[in-house]
């Protein structure tokens, strides 16, 4: 099994991520953990006390966000960080009345229609909609920009050029912020890959030159 710690994206769980590609973590109220509430800065607490030293963290969207928490918490335990559509800021994108309407959406519709913006196929998982749309909030109002110069562990970024979730601007603006990180785009969405195994072939090849 690669040496990969792997936290998937708001409204998904780790079932987006193929069996045996490394340790794959369900979100708090995502998944296995449905039921549970965690802060977005408790549970990156709780990730870093139990991932082995020296691992690579994939992490995509609010799981992107973790994985740099969680380096900033344990930078020895992190040997790399794989940010898939990720920023630094989730609120400087998505406006407060954006938010709210997307809220009103979810209540009234469930996750469905935004798991189709953000990933290639159809998925289905569990998904505790109040919990996860209380996690949601702690996301968009998360700051992580000046703390970015603080990271040790090597940084790799992979950005869908057609990402409707997180513009790719968003990517650029890490990478300045990251020093020493490279920045990888790619024709694709929110998701930077075909598909979960196109994913993970990608980063195990990446992580070979790193």
């Amino acid at each position: 099994m690669p040496h990969l710690i792997l936290i998937h994206g708001w409204a998904f769980t780790k079932e987006v991520f193929p069996k045996g590609s490394g340790i794959r973590i369900d979100l708090p109220c995502h998944g296995d953990r449905e039921s549970e509430f965690l802060s977005l800065i408790d549970f990156a607490k709780e990730v870093g006390k139990e991932i082995p030293k020296g691992w690579d963290i994939v992490g995509w969207s609010m799981g992107a966000s973790v994985s740099i928490l969680v380096a900033l918490l344990f930078p020895q335990k992190v040997r790399s960080l794989f940010l898939l559509g990720a920023t630094s800021h989730f609120g400087r994108i998505w406006d407060p009345k954006t938010v709210k309407a997307f809220k009103i959406k979810v209540k009234r519709e469930g996750a469905d229609f935004f798991r189709k913006r953000a990933f290639p196929k159809s998925f289905k998982g569990k998904l505790n909609v109040d919990c996860a749309l209380k996690l949601l909030d702690e996301f968009v109002d998360l700051k992580v920009d000046r703390y970015l110069p603080f990271i040790k562990a090597n940084v790799v970024l992979l950005h869908g050029l057609k990402d409707p979730i997180v513009p790719p601007k968003e990517a650029l603006r890490l990478y300045n912020l990251l020093s020493g990180s490279k920045l990888i785009f790619s024709f694709d969405g929110h998701f930077p890959a075909k598909d979960e195994g196109d994913l993970i072939r990608k980063v195990l090849k990446i992580r070979e030159n790193l």
